[in-house]
């Protein structure tokens, strides 16, 4: 935040020029072709008041100016907004003890940083292979049910939904 003022006058000639934050000493400036302050480190979405006070050669101080009160600006947006559900969950081969299935991806402004992967509604496992989005699930059991779904996570770590339900019976031994 840049703050500037007029020229203070004094037959000995102005020495310093000394800014106050909040009543609280906080710099100053010795730049008289300027007569500018930049207030640097301030919290964002908060309100401060600045004052300028003037010494002259002679060591005596002036007066405060008129109270500049600002309010900084808001921080940059925090992502909140959840990844989209992977798509087209569907089944690529299957075994006694195993089911490879794909997806397609979830988008995201932020980017996507992990796929986990839910067997019967409960975590399985991941990927971050990106370029083939697929999973094969191992270890289960000969001709049974399950019931998969995929859902993303973004790099600001919000989750987004579940993808479509894949459910695949794995084959008999």
């Amino acid at each position: 935040m840049t703050m500037g003022w007029t020229a203070a006058t004094d037959a000995s000639g102005i020495d310093v020029y000394d800014i106050y934050k909040d009543d609280v000493y906080f710099g100053y400036t010795q730049d008289f072709a300027n007569l500018r302050f930049t207030a640097t480190g301030l919290a964002s979405s908060t309100t401060y008041t600045f004052k300028v006070k003037a010494k002259d050669k002679a060591q005596n101080w002036g007066p405060f100016s008129n109270p500049l009160t600002v309010t900084t600006d808001a921080a940059p947006g925090v992502d909140t907004t959840p990844p989209t559900a992977p798509g087209n969950l569907t089944l690529v081969s299957k075994t006694a003890t195993s089911v490879t299935m794909k997806w397609t991806a979830a988008t995201d402004a932020s980017g996507i940083e992990v796929y986990d992967i839910y067997r019967n509604g409960v975590y399985f496992g991941y990927t971050q292979n990106f370029s083939n989005l697929q999973f094969t699930a191992t270890g289960l059991t000969a001709n049974t049910s399950y019931t998969f779904t995929v859902k993303a996570k973004d790099k600001a770590q919000n989750w987004g939904p579940f993808s479509n339900a894949l459910v695949v019976r794995t084959n008999p031994r």
